[in-house]
């Protein structure tokens, strides 16, 4: 919240060799112009704020430290979206956004040490937004509205983050596919589970699991065809 100044001094522009000229300088949503005068011990500068507000002066000081980062306007949009958020909570893909933060960032949720304990991430993003949306907003984009009651939030690597390229709706039994349990087949250098080669080969996931199973080398398992039957 910006503080108007009051019994400002005007002067010429010290030019001591440690007075520290702010002008041109650009700190949250305030672009210092110019030098304004004294303030008891304190300097101030004329600032112009994003919005558009008339140009007003601040401590150079307050401005430089984040003390004041705006006309008030700042606040005003803080409140806002506050306000948004709470209406946004009863929504489904809020809480998925918000449950995601708690078990990647917040080591007082029981599940912490299966995600952020073992360094799943939530990428900027989403985390904090892009500068003109928020990180929820960000979300909302680039997952789209959950599908189903059915669906929820899914990484394709497990030991990947939750970042756009590494996200999908999954069904819970789409879900059980995917788990850190399920084995996992190597084969050209790359590391799936029978059910993500089974889209990628057509035979089915059980086949395959059974192939290995009896000892069959992961090339064969994916790439002899399946008998027909008579």
């Amino acid at each position: 919240m910006a503080v108007r100044i009051v019994q400002l001094e005007p002067g010429p522009k010290p030019t001591h060799p440690l007075f520290h000229d702010l002008s041109g300088r650009k700190f949250a949503r305030l672009t210092i112009d110019r030098y304004a005068g004294r303030l008891g011990n304190d300097h101030a500068f004329w600032v112009q704020c994003d919005c558009g507000h008339p140009e007003f002066a601040a401590r150079g000081t307050c401005v430089a430290n984040g003390i004041t980062q705006s006309c008030g306007c700042l606040q005003g949009d803080r409140n806002r979206e506050l306000r948004q958020t709470r209406g946004r909570s009863r929504s489904p893909e809020w809480r998925v956004w918000a449950n995601m933060k708690k078990r990647c960032l917040n080591p007082r949720v029981q599940c912490y040490p299966s995600y952020g304990g073992r360094g799943i991430t939530v990428c900027k993003r989403w985390a904090d937004g892009d500068g003109e949306q928020g990180g929820f907003e960000c979300f909302l984009v680039d997952m789209g509205f959950r599908p189903s009651r059915s669906h929820s939030i899914e990484r394709r690597d497990n030991d990947g983050p939750y970042a756009p390229e590494n996200c999908y709706w999954a069904t819970k039994n789409e879900q059980a596919r995917n788990t850190r349990r399920t084995p996992r087949v190597i084969f050209n250098g790359r590391e799936l589970t029978a059910w993500e080669w089974e889209r990628e080969t057509g035979i089915p996931a059980v086949q395959i699991e059974k192939r290995i199973g009896r000892g069959w080398s992961p090339e064969r398992a994916l790439t002899q065809p399946l008998r027909r039957r008579a």
